[in-house]
Order: structure tokens, then C-alpha cells, then sequence
């Protein structure tokens, strides 16, 4: 049974992107901690930062 429910675990996360997999209490945080930024950046600076921490933030 264990086995059973690790593949279907398995197969599961391989079908999520690197966003889904980030929780949202995660999400919450990084967006929290780029607010700051978010104001004092060009908005396509902003946009790499955040998707390199979402990024980051997957490979956890």
C-alpha cells in the first residue's frame, strides 16, 4: 500500500509546475518581502526578482 501511494504521490507532483508546488503561505511571503521592491523597481526588474524567488522557492 505504501508503495502504491508513493508512486500516485510521485506522479502527481511531476505533473505540477515549479509555481504549484510552492505553498501559499510561501507565495504570501516572498511577495511580502518584495513589496519594498516592487514600489522602487522598473516593473520588469521587479518581475525577474520575484520569479527567481518563486523559483527558488520550488527547488525547497
Amino acid at each position: 500500500m505504501n508503495k502504491i501511494i508513493r508512486s500516485l504521490y510521485t506522479a502527481m507532483v511531476q505533473d505540477l509546475t515549479p509555481a504549484d508546488r510552492i505553498s501559499q503561505s510561501m507565495k504570501e511571503e516572498i511577495l511580502n518581502l518584495l513589496k519594498e521592491e516592487e514600489a522602487s523597481l522598473d516593473r520588469q526588474v521587479y518581475e525577474r526578482y520575484r520569479d527567481k524567488a518563486f523559483q527558488a522557492a520550488s527547488a525547497l
